[in-house]
C-alpha cells in the first residue's frame, strides 16, 4: 500500500466504528485492551511463532479465551501442514488464573510439548512462556504477555 492511500483498494472498506456515549467510554491510557474491547474483540494475550515448515517465521495471535488450532479455515490459528488435523488442538487462556492450557482435540498425530530434552505427547497441559509445541510436522514457540 502506498503512503498516500487512506485505504487499501483491494480490501473492502470496514464500517466506521459506532461512537460511544462519553459515560460508557473507558478512561484514556488503557492501551490496546481498551481499543479491542470497544471494538468487540478479545485482547491478545500471547503468540505462536512457527519455527519451521511452510509457516516458518509466521506468528499467530492468541486471544483471551479459546483458540482452536488446525487446518480448517474456521480455526483461530490456521496451519496448512497436512499432518495437522482439521481441528487439532486448543489453547485456552484462563484470565482469572492468568494461565494457558493446551489440549489435544483427539488428533491422529498428537500434540507434543518439548520438555526435559524431548517432545512429550500431551492430552492437556499447562502452557508456559517459551514452550515449544509440535503439531504434526510443525514446531511452534509459544510466547505469552504478562
Amino acid at each position: 500500500m502506498e503512503a498516500a492511500w487512506h485505504t487499501c483498494p483491494l480490501c473492502p472498506t470496514p464500517p466506521a466504528p459506532q461512537a460511544q456515549p462519553a459515560s460508557t467510554m473507558a478512561p484514556p491510557g488503557r492501551g490496546a485492551t481498551t481499543t479491542q474491547t470497544l471494538l468487540g474483540k478479545a485482547p491478545v494475550v500471547g503468540w505462536l511463532v512457527a519455527l519451521d515448515g511452510k509457516h516458518k517465521g509466521d506468528d499467530f495471535r492468541i486471544l483471551e479465551g479459546r483458540n482452536k488450532i488446525g487446518r480448517n479455515a474456521d480455526c483461530d490459528v490456521v496451519i496448512t501442514d497436512e499432518s495437522i488435523g482439521r481441528e487439532h488442538a486448543l489453547i485456552y487462556y484462563k484470565k482469572d488464573e492468568n494461565q494457558f492450557e493446551i489440549t489435544d482435540l483427539g488428533s491422529t498425530n498428537g500434540t507434543f510439548v518439548y520438555q526435559d530434552g524431548a517432545y512429550k505427547k500431551v492430552t492437556s497441559r499447562e502452557l508456559l512462556d517459551n514452550d515449544t509445541i509440535r503439531l504434526g510436522q510443525t514446531e511452534l514457540r509459544f510466547k505469552c504477555l504478562g
